[in-house]
């Protein structure tokens, strides 16, 4: 059984070191992690089971709407409806906070991302005016209900 819970301040250096690679354009630090736990402009959960974490989830807040900073599944997991339950307790918790909109980023060529993003109701908005990665960026959003 998989359970998702927030991320606890002793879940810091593994989540940076799982982390890293993924997505090595943004400051996942052991440090920068720490410092969002206690932050309410941040909602980092963490899937697992025992003491391994298999998943983990970013959202940012801002004024009536939130960003999806991060999703990531460890490869030897996906598909198995992690991500989705990551993303329902991000939905619950948009909700709990009124916000509106949720929005992200995703490379163009991540049709895996983008596939779960259409199952659980974002829609493309438009392409974004800065690559990541050498990779062109497109904004999707979600309306919170």
């Amino acid at each position: 059984m998989y359970l998702v819970n927030k991320v606890t301040k002793e879940d810091c250096a593994d989540l940076s070191e799982m982390l890293q690679e993924e997505f090595s354009y943004i400051d996942l630090s052991e440090k920068k992690i720490f410092s969002k736990i206690d932050n309410e402009n941040f909602f980092l959960i963490k899937c697992h089971q025992k003491n391994i974490i298999l998943g983990f989830a970013e959202l940012e807040f801002f004024e009536g709407e939130a960003r999806l900073n991060a999703i990531f599944v460890e490869e030897a997991f996906r598909g198995q409806g992690i991500a989705t339950k990551l993303l329902h307790k991000v939905f619950h918790e948009a909700k709990r906070r009124r916000v509106h909109t949720i929005f992200l980023l995703v490379k163009e060529g991540n049709f895996p991302a983008k596939e779960l993003y259409i199952k659980n109701d974002f829609n493309y908005i438009k392409m974004h005016n800065k690559e990541l990665d050498k990779s062109k960026v497109e904004v999707w959003e979600k309306h919170v209900n």
